[in-house]
């Protein structure tokens, strides 16, 4: 007769005890970078307490994630593979807390659908970059930087020009920070005048200041697909990342191999979260 109020109470009590549980310190701020991704590749699981993240599970849906510590810059986070296209709940595991909800629109989309479309246009690296201090910065970034996901997606930069000083002959000059936005631009090496390439010569503005190690740019791509976006970066050691030893041909696999200059840029899309990576070749 008792034993139903009995089984309520009990419950009850869990909750209440759950509630007032001493160890659960739910962790606030977390934030997943990028909010879009397709399967199998990294995302960053960050938070302001990023210490507090250490040896946390993460789950989209039901299925665990691989994940990686990185001091002070949070979970490097695989999405799974087998994942369907939409909307994912992404979880830390918490025992003392019933879990903690990351993210209830976290969206997978097809690899397909993640670049030359008009929300993703730029290649994005699978692999999230940890940036790290190059030994060195480009003398110049006057030219083509390519992406190591495409070599067809090239980033055109040509900086405005100071002379220092007129009274020598030759004038000295030196490269200023400033892009010249009728000579740069977002544009394709492989399919020149293609209409259906996102990436044709989309004027670029901003500033590439490698002495100091900025990178603040906008691409106006409202010819191809009524927007801009723009990017914050900096120069990293490209012998960091996976792309140290890899092998270019521009177009064609017959190509002449590429030549590398060692210099690459890390650039986040300030509207989706994104990276895109873009080196110097040695033309």
């Amino acid at each position: 007769m008792f034993k139903p109020i009995s089984i309520l109470l009990g419950f009850s009590t869990l909750v209440f005890l759950n509630a007032c549980n001493p160890d659960c310190q739910s962790i606030t701020g977390i934030r997943i970078i990028p909010e879009v991704s397709p399967e199998t590749f990294q995302v960053l699981v960050t938070a302001p307490e990023v210490a507090s993240l250490k040896g946390r599970k993460v789950f989209f849906g039901d299925i665990e994630a691989e994940t990686s510590f990185v001091d002070d810059i949070g979970l490097v986070t695989k999405v799974p593979a087998g994942m369907n296209s939409g909307n994912v709940q992404v979880r830390i595991e918490d025992l003392d807390c019933n879990d903690i909800l990351v993210n209830n629109g976290f969206q997978v989309v097809n690899q397909n659908d993640y670049f030359n479309t008009p929300d993703f246009i730029s290649p994005t690296p699978p692999e999230f970059i940890i940036p790290s201090i190059p030994p060195s910065f480009p003398p110049s970034i006057d030219n083509a930087w390519l992406s190591p996901q495409a070599v067809d997606y090239c980033l055109w930069f040509i900086a405005l020009k100071d002379t220092v000083d007129a009274s020598v002959s030759p004038p000295i000059i030196r490269d200023l920070t400033t892009l010249d936005p009728r000579v740069s631009f977002e544009q394709s090496t492989c399919g020149a005048g293609d209409p259906n390439v996102l990436y044709q010569q989309n004027p670029i503005t901003g500033i590439i200041d490698p002495a100091e190690n900025f990178i603040d740019i906008t691409i106006d791509r409202r010819n191809s697909t009524g927007g801009t976006e723009s990017y914050t970066g900096e120069f990293i050691d490209m012998d960091q990342t996976p792309y140290n030893a890899a092998t270019f041909n521009l177009c064609t696999p017959s190509a002449p191999e590429l030549g590398k200059t060692g210099h690459m840029m890390l650039l986040t899309s300030k509207k989706t979260g994104r990276q895109t990576l873009a080196f110097q070749p040695d033309l």
